[in-house]
């Protein structure tokens, strides 16, 4: 019964990532424009909703990592589920442009923090007492599933509908087929297959005071900021290279591509060997990748440095996800990966100054290189973690 439950739950974690963050996240992009056209309203003022979004649902998580861990997950996945459909509800019937920011505000951020990422990492931590690495890592992949899957659904529906009801559609399929699926699979307590695996429940006052805690932060901000803002910036990069739209559209993909492969591998690594060399392995590798990509003039170069760096910095939050699990424990994973994710939410500043050096120096090989020495307070942040 352990056995058969925890891989459908770490099929549930995969659907319910793919459809939460492949439309709130990936899938923003393709709204933009009709809601331009719409409400005459520039695209700078719209993309409000989405730094909005991000950060608020970044800062929210140790708030939602509180309930995760301590409420029956059945019913915070409901809460989730629930907001996150009414505040798409809520964006199709918008009356003009403030609306629709107030809903990736104010709504959004409650159903991605609850039936999100943190939520479907909490899950299968709990159902894995062995192989935690390899499940880890495959659950990262339900984002970039998310990310392939969601825009070509979405882009196929507004060639037939207009975007309210096809924002009003996505909104109804989620609630439809991740509802049942929460009943019908998640327990709200996991089996454990490995009695004794678990550490005792601390408080969330004793969390935070753990330094360990922030040393993990630190060390996830850096890289994942690093290739944020190079993602970020590939339209504008690619353009001072001459390098055509087009071809940077398939180094963006190919990066989501190889860097859900990074997620996957990273977990498997982390079953076997010792968790110290596999993130300077990451760190050395993206470094590297950045360099490429920053000091390169042509498609290929460019795009080998940016693969690179995807593939090695999605490694990141599979590995840190699995040491969150041995060092505080199942019972407090939600909460701490909740600090954890703060730290993340401020990567989003990365492409707004990678931007603005660009903007200064007229080069953003300046820009790239100047963002390189975040990587030492990563590299000394995770030296300082104990072995165990």
């Amino acid at each position: 019964m352990h056995f058969h439950y925890r891989w459908h739950v770490l099929a549930f974690a995969l659907v319910m990532q793919a459809l939460t963050i492949g439309i709130g996240v990936y899938c923003f992009t393709f709204f933009v424009v009709h809601w331009v056209a719409e409400f005459n309203t520039p695209r700078s003022e719209l993309m409000l909703a989405y730094m909005g979004m991000t950060l608020v649902t970044g800062l929210l998580a140790p708030f939602y990592g509180i309930l995760i861990d301590r409420a029956p997950s059945r019913w915070v996945i409901t809460g989730g589920v629930v907001a996150f459909s009414l505040g798409l509800l809520a964006v199709a019937a918008a009356p003009n442009a403030i609306a629709i920011i107030l809903c990736f505000w104010l709504v959004l951020p409650l159903g991605i923090g609850l039936a999100g990422p943190l939520m479907a990492q909490t899950l299968v931590a709990q159902a894995f007492a062995t192989r935690r690495g390899m499940a880890l890592g495959i659950c990262a992949l339900g984002t970039s599933i998310g990310g392939l899957v969601m825009p070509v659904v979405t882009t196929t529906l507004l060639t037939h509908l207009a975007w309210r009801p096809v924002i009003a559609t996505l909104a109804i399929v989620i609630a439809v087929l991740v509802l049942p699926l929460t009943f019908l699979i998640v327990k709200n307590r996991a089996p454990n297959a490995k009695p004794g695996d678990d550490k005792p429940a601390i408080t969330t006052r004793e969390l935070l005071r753990n330094k360990e805690l922030v040393l993990l932060g630190i060390a996830y901000f850096a890289p994942s900021s690093l290739f944020i803002a190079v993602l970020q910036n590939m339209g504008l990069y690619a353009k001072d290279l001459d390098i055509s739209q087009q071809q940077a559209g398939v180094i963006v993909a190919a990066a989501a591509l190889l860097m859900a492969g990074g997620k996957f591998i990273t977990g498997v690594l982390a079953d076997r060997f010792d968790y110290h060399r596999i993130y300077y392995c990451l760190l050395g590798l993206a470094g590297t990748g950045l360099v490429v990509a920053a000091t390169s003039n042509s498609f290929a170069p460019v795009a080998a440095g940016v693969l690179l760096l995807g593939a090695t910095a999605g490694g990141v939050l599979p590995l840190v996800s699995v040491m969150v699990a041995q060092r505080f424990g199942v019972a407090n994973f939600g909460r701490a990966m909740g600090v954890i994710m703060v730290f993340g939410a401020f990567s989003g500043v990365a492409p707004l100054a990678a931007g603005w050096i660009r903007d200064f120096s007229g080069s953003y090989e300046i820009s790239f290189l100047v963002l390189t020495p975040l990587m030492l307070p990563a590299l000394f942040c995770f030296s300082r973690l104990k072995k165990q």
